[in-house]
């Protein structure tokens, strides 16, 4: 769960519903422009704060006067803010794929690569049927020590914890390498 010590996610929580209204409004702009940068794969952190002052600020005078009326408690237009906003997104979107999964058979996918920093790292997805279609979802990408048999079950044990999924609803493993010691 979220930090409570979130000050964006402790401010949404406190709030009456109007209030509330208007600034989920303003920070779906502000959660568009860190979508927008991460999926056309540009540097959030260096280009989250000059893409909301320079563009969507300009273009919102509404936006702008929020900023402005909250700047005591955030600018809202920081790297941290935009780290923030992708970790939340990221456990909303965890817990719909754990809700999703919950108590259905998967299959395990799990593929071990060398990234470009020659760092390995292994890629971990599961496939079920939802509505009578096979679903494939992907669960996370996670760093690898080394690529021993053992690191390798350890980060899929942890990661499949993480998820509250069990080995008893997988009849099927699939890697596309061999795992050995």
């Amino acid at each position: 769960m979220v930090s409570l010590k979130n000050p964006v996610y402790n401010q949404i929580l406190n709030q009456n519903s109007e209030e509330c209204k208007i600034n989920r409004k303003h920070l779906s702009y502000l959660f568009r422009s860190v979508y927008f940068l991460v999926k056309e794969e540009i540097a959030h952190t260096t280009k989250y704060e000059p893409l909301i002052k320079r563009l969507i600020v300009k273009s919102s005078d509404s936006l702008q006067n929020w900023i402005n009326a909250n700047s005591d408690r955030s600018t809202y237009t920081s790297k941290a803010t935009a780290s923030e906003l992708l970790c939340c997104a990221s456990e909303i979107l965890d817990a719909k794929l754990d809700k999703e999964i919950y108590g259905k058979k998967f299959s395990l996918l799990a593929d071990e690569s060398t990234n470009i920093n020659d760092k390995s790292e292994l890629s971990i997805c599961v496939r079920f049927v939802k509505n009578n279609q096979p679903v494939e979802r992907f669960l996370n990408i996670v760093a690898l020590s080394d690529t021993k048999a053992q690191t390798i079950i350890d980060a899929i044990s942890n990661e499949l914890t993480k998820h509250n999924l069990s080995y008893g609803n997988t009849p099927c493993f699939k890697s596309l390498h061999p795992i050995t010691n």
